[in-house]
């Protein structure tokens, strides 16, 4: 042995790795390259030299143990050397290196070089890897890497029927692999595909072969494999549909559009998509008539639609497929056996070009023009079809009289226009076809052929058209003609064609060109007789030739300017005494009667002056009244003419100023020529003399005229009804241009129009006054009718202007009387010289003092009427007392008839509405409930009612000072008595309120108006309020909601929540209209009234706390009575006069009510820190104590609030915020103010907080809430710069 020999195991791996057997395990060489012989001798060689037995378990451990050694050789490949040893291993260790090489390139995602392995085993061992396997594999090597999917399942399926070694390719492994090419959505999306398209021939074959998978057994591989990954192959096996059908149908010669069209059809030897298994869709009930409309769901139906497809499919051309879509596709009616049998008749013909002309009809049945070519093409066809015409006989006869008419009729139309040749040769055809179908004729009308016989041929039709190609065709008479021969208008045809033959004729003599001109054109004139005609032909040829060559330009334009020009050559003739032939006459006669409708409209609109009148002259002359023609035949009557020779000989001058004004406007005159409109000649009389002196009133009526017949009509209503207006008219005139002239300046338009309007329902105004009103109103730009917000608007300036007035007369009677004062006679005679009244107020009784004269008038006997002004009483104190914001006096009527008091109370405007005699309440005993004379019952009524019954009960004479006095001092301060037993409340307060639980009880009888006054008067502290009691009922505490006279506390919220919104704006009147109609919402508000006695509002302007926006705000006039008196004799006993300290708290939401209602009993402060341990005790009950924190800086007390109110009720408008109060905390009398310190404490400021607020600083708001809380003490925190009334 050489010293350097190789070993058998190294030569083996030598040959191995220089055998080229690599390029093929990787592709890129093909398998037949593969070097089996190389390998094979080389294995073969190694073990005769170690002298092994092939397929002995020896032989197979040194074969294993030499594949592994190879492949951790360098440039050693695995597959090689199994390859190398396939041959003479046994058959198990042959399948055992296989599954290894398998599992070991799946765990490395390499698959495709498994399978080219098991590919090239089969060569190098047939044996061990037989045919069917090597197909498998190389069906997976397609799938894997190959572009024809479906052939590659088929293929792969195919190969599984003969079971493989289950140890190489086993199901798992096989699934494995199609689930890594995603074979389940790729499989489903291409079938989906095909079926989308409609290529169910294609879509047959790629699932036919799952048919003989599905009857292989269950353990069956492919069948395993089959239910793994084509779990929905029920549908494709119970698939059975007419394949050669399929075939025609991907095969066929359908265009593009016809496809999509018949897809429907199409899908019905589709497969079963309801789910039951039927061999096709057609054989699927109800399911195949989802998307076929037929009149019975009969299967039978669908069959014979089918055949009939077929059929269509076998004739020449694409019209019978064309006809199918039509019929069963595109048509709105259901399939039923009439529809089928008339299509099957159709295609009987296997006439392409009759199945056209059918189609053709049947597809145009809206129009003529189409169809009539159709019938034309479909009476000859149908000649040798009788079943068709058995069918269709009726439907085209009726069409052919339908089309014949129509047509007829389209064709007279355009005659008016041109010749129509197309038309009339169409219609010429038809008649000849019907003509000639005489199998159609028992179906026809029996005159309709007769007519149609005696059409025109062919040969004459042309003859007619030929003709027109001569400028001197009489085409007026040849479009007569047509109308009767092919129009199948009544007529002598016969003649009149003769007619024309000898007009053709006669122009064939040759006339000049000028004479030929004119004929031509009187020929054209399609609107005068034959008479005319033929007298104007016979004297062009001997009419002077300069009267030829004017008259024939006017003829040619046939317009209106030329009817005008026509009439002024005529008598411009007659002027000059020249003869007229009468044939002109007529020929302009039936030229202006032709366009007697609006030839004068338009000369109306397009003349001047000048030749208008000239225009109504010519007409005159040329047509006078009485003759043969007369001018009144064309509209020009002897009315008109008296109206035109008044505005020629008047009016000139204004008719040409206008004429200036209409045309800077580009306007017509036309309003005027016709007297359109009425009154005309009053604004002419202005026009023509403009020095005549005129009024403001109507020097502005003259400024508005515009070339408008609308505003002119205007113009002329106004100046005609101020000419002859009463003097209560001429006053609204006076005040409707008073009031425009104020526009934008503090008087709105809406209130101008409402003024318009009330103006024309006045009483004393005349129906021409309130026409002139309207006018007048309509030239300010003013509409009527209006609507209620122009009234409340126009109320409203006009109150204005009333405070003014009054105001202005106030002030001038106090300058009267301090000059009177001063020097009584040179005053007098300086007021005279003004022409200012200046008698002396003349006390109608001796018991009117002097100095109230002016504000008391005696109104009967033993009646006066005081009056009190409201304008400078606060907007927030007339709404704490009751008394309505537009309230501007009082007035107070008394009696004192047979020692007997009486009185009644208004509001003035508010009750301004009563009539006839005021019903007095009679002092007797009984007090009144707020109800006095026709005055709606407010809480100041109630309050000044009961005040003056007990005045007057008092025993005490009375006179008219003190009942003035009385009254006054309540002007003063509503709120000083009790308002049902008007004691003394001895403290200061803000609203009106009760005194004792008595009086409480005695004005819950009173009219919910009453009742409710505080709490209406201010939609935004009612809302709050509510808020307070819906929180208290939502925490079930009833000792929340102390003497709540409701039963069921829990059914509180849903009594609240049933209010509707209550908008910032609105009136009480309006807030009472809604909540009226529950008892129990009224008695809740008349509990609220009794139970919250304090005085709470939103905060006015000037007492709103700086700083916090976004934060609504009320302020806490006064709280109980009992608390504030209490309050006021601590602040006395300490001398604290400047009120005191301001602290806040946050308490729950749920206490808020007894808070306001009870007030705080005591608190005790811990004097240490900035952020005390308070203690609020319920004035109700001392066991009830809450604790919460307060401090003297509202952010550190909002910080430590728990809760906010988000419970609120549903509309209100309060929700989501925080509560902070702010208080007036005083020392009580007797405290030492050291230690620990029990403060008296009133609510006075309540914010409510949005979310995320952060309060100001105290040095930045402390001011603010300092001057209300002196104000308050001073009485002065709601007074007016003036005071509330005066004497």
């Amino acid at each position: 042995m050489a010293p350097f020999s190789r070993s058998p195991r190294e030569s083996w791996h030598r040959q191995l790795i220089t055998s080229n057997a690599q390029s093929c395990i990787f592709g890129s060489q093909p398998f037949e390259t593969f070097p089996f012989g190389t390998l094979r001798q080389a294995t073969d060689s190694y073990i005769v030299k170690k002298k092994l037995v092939p397929n002995t378990p020896d032989c197979d451990s040194k074969l294993v143990d030499l594949v592994l050694d190879h492949a951790e050789k360098e440039n050693g490949v695995k597959d090689i050397a199994v390859l190398a040893c396939l041959h003479a291993l046994s058959r198990s260790a042959g399948s055992s290196v296989l599954v290894s090489l398998r599992e070991e390139y799946a765990t490395v995602s390499a698959n495709p070089r498994f399978l080219r392995c098991l590919i090239l085993s089969h060569y190098a061992n047939p044996e061990l890897v037989p045919r069917n396997e090597c197909q498998a594999a190389e069906a997976l090597m397609q799938l894997l890497t190959g572009p024809d999917f479906l052939g590659s399942v088929r293929l792969l399926f195919q190969s599984l029927v003969a079971p493989p070694n289950p140890f190489i390719l086993s199901v798992t492994y096989l699934s494995s692999i199609l689930k890594s090419v995603q074979f389940e959505p790729i499989f489903r999306t291409q079938l989906d595909t095909l079926q989308h398209h409609r290529k169910y021939m294609s879509l047959h074959n790629a699932v036919s072969w799952l048919v003989a998978i599905s009857n292989l057994p269950q353990s069956s591989m492919a069948r395993m494999l089959m239910t793994s990954v084509i779990p929905y192959s029920g549908v494709w096996t119970a698939w059975k549909p007419n394949y050669l059908r399929l075939v025609q149908w991907e095969g066929g010669k359908f265009t593009k559009s016809q496809r999509e069209r018949l897809c429907r059809i199409f899908d019905l030897e589709g497969p079963d998509t309801s789910g039951h298994s039927h061999p096709a869709l057609i054989h699927s009930s109800p399911a195949c008539f989802e998307f076929i409309h037929v009149r019975t769901q009969d299967p039978g139906l669908l069959h014979r639609l089918l055949r009939l497809l077929d059929n269509a499919q076998r004739i020449p051309g694409g019209y019978a497929v064309d006809l199918f879509i039509y019929l069963f596709v595109d048509n709105s009616n259901p399939i039923d056996d009439h529809l089928l049998s008339l299509a099957e008749a159709i295609l009987d013909t296997k006439s392409d070009q009759c199945i056209q002309a059918i189609l053709q009809w049947l597809s145009n049945l809206i129009g003529f023009n189409n169809r009539m070519v159709a019938l034309t093409k479909i009476l000859p066809m149908l000649e040798s079809h009788t079943t068709l015409q058995d069918i269709l006989g009726a439907d085209i006869s009726n069409d052919v009289v339908e089309v014949m008419l129509s047509a007829q009729s389209e064709y007279i139309t355009m005659l008016e226009t041109g010749m129509g040749e197309n038309l009339a040769m169409n219609i010429n055809a038809l008649g000849k076809a019907v003509v000639t179908a005489t199998w159609i004729w028992p179906n026809l009308p029996p005159e309709l052929p007769q007519n149609l016989e005696r059409l025109p041929s062919q040969e004459t039709l042309h003859e007619i058209f030929d003709s027109l190609q001569s400028s001197q065709a009489p085409t007026k008479f040849i479009k007569d003609y047509l109308k009767v021969a092919v129009g199948g208008m009544h007529g002598d045809a016969a003649t009149m064609l003769a007619a024309i033959r000898r007009d053709i004729k006669f122009w064939g003599n040759g006339v000049d060109s000028d004479r030929a001109h004119l004929a031509v054109a009187i020929s054209n004139l399609s609107h005068i007789n034959g008479d005319v005609h033929d007298a104007c032909l016979q004297q062009i040829l001997v009419e002077d030739l300069i009267l030829v060559r004017d008259i024939s330009p006017t003829i040619s334009a046939d317009s209106d300017s030329s009817c005008v020009d026509f009439a002024r050559l005529l008598a411009r003739r007659v002027l000059l005494g020249r003869k007229i032939h009468d044939c002109w006459y007529g020929l302009l006669f039936s030229l202006l009667l032709q366009r007697a409708d609006d030839l004068l409209v338009w000369s109306a609109e397009e003349l001047p002056i000048g030749p208008w009148f000239r225009w109504l002259e010519d007409v005159r002359l040329l047509f006078p009244e009485g003759g043969r023609l007369a001018a009144s035949d064309l509209g020009f009557t002897p009315l008109k003419y008296t109206w035109w020779d008044l505005l020629a000989s008047k009016y000139m001058d204004a008719l040409r100023q206008l004429e200036v004004m209409h045309k800077r406007h580009g306007r017509s005159m036309r309003w005027l020529w016709f007297q359109e409109v009425p009154d005309i000649v009053v604004l002419l009389d202005r026009f023509q003399n403009p020095n005549q002196p005129s009024s403001p009133l109507e020097g502005f009526i003259l400024s508005c005229v515009q070339p408008s017949p609308h505003v002119i009509r205007l113009a002329c209503t106004s100046l005609s009804a101020l000419s002859s207006a009463t003097p209560k008219s001429q006053m609204a005139y006076q005040s409707l241009y008073t009031r425009h002239k104020q526009n934008g300046r503090g008087w709105p338009k809406g209130a101008t129009e409402a003024l318009a309007a009330a103006w024309r329902e006045s009483h004393g105004i005349s129906q021409s006054d309130q026409e002139g009103l309207r006018a007048f109103a309509s030239l300010m730009g003013l509409k009527i009718p209006v609507d209620d917000k122009k009234v409340h608007a126009a109320r409203s300036s006009l109150m204005r202007d009333h405070g003014k007035l009054m105001a202005m007369a106030q002030s001038l009677e106090e300058m009267r009387s301090q000059l009177r004062s001063h020097d009584g006679p040179k005053t007098s005679a300086f007021l005279r010289e003004l022409a200012v009244d200046d008698e002396e107020p003349v006390s109608l009784s001796l018991s009117i003092p002097g100095k109230l004269s002016g504000c008391i008038e005696k109104v009967g006997e033993q009646q006066w009427e005081l009056s009190f002004p409201l304008t400078k009483l606060p907007s927030q104190t007339k709404r704490a007392a009751g008394i309505d914001n537009t309230s501007r006096l009082l007035l107070v009527r008394v009696s004192f008839l047979k020692q007997q008091p009486a009185f009644c109370i208004h509001l003035y405007p508010n009750d301004d509405g009563g009539e006839g005699n005021h019903g007095l309440w009679h002092v007797k005993g009984d007090m009144p409930d707020g109800r006095v004379c026709w005055a709606k019952p407010t809480l100041f009524i109630y309050l000044l009612s009961r005040a003056l019954c007990t005045f007057f009960l008092d025993g005490r004479r009375p006179d008219l000072e003190s009942v003035h006095g009385i009254i006054f001092s309540i002007l003063e301060d509503p709120a000083a008595h009790c308002i049902v037993c008007f004691r003394e409340m001895g403290c200061k307060l803000w609203r009106p309120t009760v005194c004792s639980g008595s009086c409480s009880n005695i004005i819950q009888r009173a009219p919910l108006e009453v009742r409710a006054a505080s709490l209406v008067s201010d939609p935004a502290m009612l809302d709050f309020l509510l808020t307070c009691i819906h929180a208290a009922a939502a925490n079930s505490g009833s000792n929340l909601l102390p003497d709540c006279p409701l039963p069921n506390i829990a059914n509180l919220c849903n009594i609240i929540n049933s209010l509707p919104a209550l908008p910032a704006t609105a009136t009480s009147t309006e807030l009472l209209s809604q909540i009226r109609g529950s008892a129990d919402r009224e008695l809740l508000l008349t509990w609220m009234s009794v139970q919250f006695r304090g005085c709470l509002l939103s905060a006015p302007t000037g007492r709103r706390i700086p700083a916090m926006p976004g934060v609504v705000q009320f302020l806490m006039l006064n709280s109980d009575p009992a608390r504030e008196r209490s309050l006021v004799m601590n602040e006395s006993s300490s001398n604290n006069s400047e009120g005191g300290n301001v602290m806040f708290y946050a308490p729950p939401p749920e206490h808020l009510w007894r808070l306001l209602t009870e007030g705080i009993c005591t608190i005790t402060v811990d004097p240490a820190g900035a952020a005390p341990g308070v203690h609020i005790q319920l004035m109700g009950d001392p066991k009830e104590t809450t604790t919460t924190s307060g401090s003297s800086d509202p952010g550190q007390a909002l910080a430590h609030a728990q809760e906010d109110i988000g419970g609120a009720w549903r509309n209100s408008a309060m929700k989501d915020r925080k509560v902070l109060l702010a208080c007036e905390s005083v020392t009580p009398s007797g405290e030492t103010g050291s230690g620990s310190a029990s403060l008296m404490v009133v609510v006075r400021y309540i914010f409510l907080c949005p979310p995320g607020f952060v309060p100001p600083h105290m040095r930045v708001v402390g001011d603010a809430f300092r001057k209300t809380f002196e104000a308050l003490r001073a009485g002065t925190v709601l007074a007016s710069k003036g005071g509330i009334a005066a004497r």
